[in-house]
């Protein structure tokens, strides 16, 4: 029981952004960002260019959404990492933003946090198993203020 008092201790608190996004720079239609994991779990992030078109922003990572590699980011806990993003300019000028779209990875059947999510559904603690076997159909998503394109 011990070793679960010390899990439930570690989670961040629900209000933190677990994801920060920040936009360090942007010449020549290409942008450097920084993202940093906050939390003391391991994401996934797909990192892309969004426009808002229309007044609004897209409604999330659609699926099937291809991306190329350097535009997908493994984060260890607390890791920060810089990574640089193609913006490509379009006549008429659109607002931009990046926006990392970040998931909790699959949690492996041999890990110890597999097996502590079964013991707590045992114990019938129900949120305590959701937070350790993952909800792996949330996304989090982090973006970057709005930049406006400037025509040339």
């Amino acid at each position: 029981m011990g070793l679960i008092a010390f899990c439930c201790s570690k989670l961040p608190s629900p209000g933190a952004d677990p994801i920060v996004l920040g936009l360090q720079s942007y010449t020549n239609a290409v942008a450097v960002i920084g993202i940093t994991n906050r939390s003391f779990h391991q994401f996934d992030c797909a990192v892309m260019v969004e426009r808002k078109i229309g007044g609004e922003w897209p409604k999330g990572l659609g699926p099937g959404t291809i991306l190329p590699p350097n535009q997908v980011v493994h984060l260890s806990a607390r890791q920060q990492t810089n990574m640089t993003i193609p913006v490509l300019v379009y006549a008429p000028p659109y607002p931009w933003r990046i926006s990392a779209f970040c998931g909790r990875p699959p949690v492996q059947m041999s890990s110890l946090r597999f097996r502590l999510g079964i013991l707590a559904l045992k114990f019938r603690m129900r949120n305590l198993a959701r937070t350790l076997l993952g909800d792996n159909a949330r996304q989090i998503q982090a973006s970057t203020p709005e930049v406006e394109q400037w025509e040339k």
